[in-house]
């Protein structure tokens, strides 16, 4: 799954000097100084609910938020703030409208300095033949000031129309559970960006619990017992839903490969979908867990000797990530960090956990010692021994200097 970047989309804020400028409308860039005398300065800030809408059978809406105050932070009551569409440079473009189907829209501040207005998207057909159009509109919000001043600020809002190139991303953490006396949860993250990764905000994805070939499979299910679950993206695009497993009893000794569909729909039509995979473990005789010490002789000095004890875990060949590993020292001296005798750790994607093992000083034992620390992959089973090939164990030898 390739990594993307998300794009940060947030309103453009332009300061005014109040004093320095020429008579004459232009939007300045520059911040007065924040030591100077607090009405020297004015802030416009605008922002969008959503960062890209839809352009389909149906229009999108999306609330435009601006702020107005002065540079100390007091708000800017009583002054009407204008709102229109427009390109980067702030070019009049026909592409929706706000609130009453207007082209332009006015409101007045309130004692916040805060006003708001609807903006409904264009439908695919509008801007069909519509070569003015790029990928971002810009919604600008501006305020007359002092003589022919004015006060500019805007947010840009990316009108999707190939769906095709939509971004979705689904992954399941983990990706490996165990089916046992307790169901074991899994979280599905599902992101959608647009073809330009903008985060897609508020919108509804679909899971369905599926094979291979697509088919609905009544394995486990999803948060309130659904079979099929539904949820609305937030502001960055993300979503997510716990997924629970089966147990064991309900797989008789076999285990399963499921997969979450997660599907995006607009206008009834599937406009974007993608799986991911978990592996739900009924019979751990598939599983590989093997340890190891770095080093596994150690010699007991005036100092603390050191050992990297490392779990690697394995399904048929496949790393299993983001699982517990408890360490255990079951006999011989020495300890974990913070003197602990059972300490745990998260594997990596590699599947491997590793943690750290403190020997006795030579001044704590009077001879050679052996210890012997078992690794034990998290399950729903509290006793290693019970839940099959799911722990391993290894001896280091403590060497006494004389």
């Amino acid at each position: 799954m390739k990594i993307i970047k998300h794009i940060a989309i947030s309103g453009l804020v332009l300061a005014l000097v109040l004093g320095t400028l020429p008579a004459c409308k232009r939007k300045i860039s520059g911040q007065p100084d924040p030591l100077g005398p607090s009405s020297v300065g004015v802030v416009l800030n605008i922002t969008s609910t959503l960062n890209a809408i839809f352009a389909g059978n149906q229009r999108q809406s999306t609330t435009i938020s601006a702020v107005l105050k002065k540079f100390d932070g007091t708000p800017i009551a009583g002054k009407t703030v204008y709102f229109q569409v427009g390109d980067e440079l702030g070019n009049r473009l026909s592409v929706g409208f706000f609130d009453s189907n207007v082209a332009v829209a006015s409101k007045v501040t309130d004692g916040g300095g805060n006003v708001s207005v609807t903006y409904y998207g264009p439908l695919s057909q509008e801007i069909a033949d519509n070569v003015s159009v790029k990928e971002d509109i810009y919604i600008w919000a501006s305020v007359s000031w002092e003589g022919a001043q004015s006060i500019l600020a805007s947010t840009p809002i990316q009108i999707v129309r190939d769906f095709t190139q939509l971004n979705l991303m689904v992954s399941a953490n983990p990706n490996v559970i165990f089916a046992g006396r307790n169901r074991e949860m899994s979280t599905i993250t599902a992101v959608l960006l647009s073809p330009h990764h903008t985060p897609m905000g508020r919108k509804t994805i679909y899971f369905e619990i599926v094979d291979a070939e697509g088919a609905r499979q009544d394995i486990g299910f999803f948060e309130n017992n659904k079979a099929v679950a539904e949820k609305v993206t937030g502001n960055d695009g993300t979503v997510r839903i716990h997924y629970y497993g089966p147990l064991a009893a309900e797989l008789m000794g076999v285990n399963q490969t499921i997969n979450i569909l997660a599907t995006v729909a607009w206008e009834g039509k599937v406009i974007a979908q993608e799986t991911t995979t978990i592996h739900i473990i009924a019979d751990a005789t598939n599983l590989s867990i093997s340890i190891g010490a770095y080093p596994q002789v150690l010699y007991a000095t005036n100092t603390r000797p050191q050992s990297e004890i490392k779990v690697t875990a394995r399904y048929e060949g496949a790393p299993i990530a983001n699982r517990r590993v408890y360490f255990t020292i079951l006999s011989g001296p020495g300890f974990f960090a913070g003197n602990k005798q059972v300490a745990y750790v998260q594997t990596g994607p590699d599947g491997v956990a590793s943690i750290v093992y403190y020997g006795p000083t030579k001044d704590e034992i009077a001879f050679d010692q052996m210890v012997t620390i078992r690794g034990h992959l998290e399950t729903s089973y509290p006793d290693p021994y019970e839940s099959g090939q799911t722990y391993a164990e290894i001896d280091l030898r403590i060497i006494r200097e004389q």
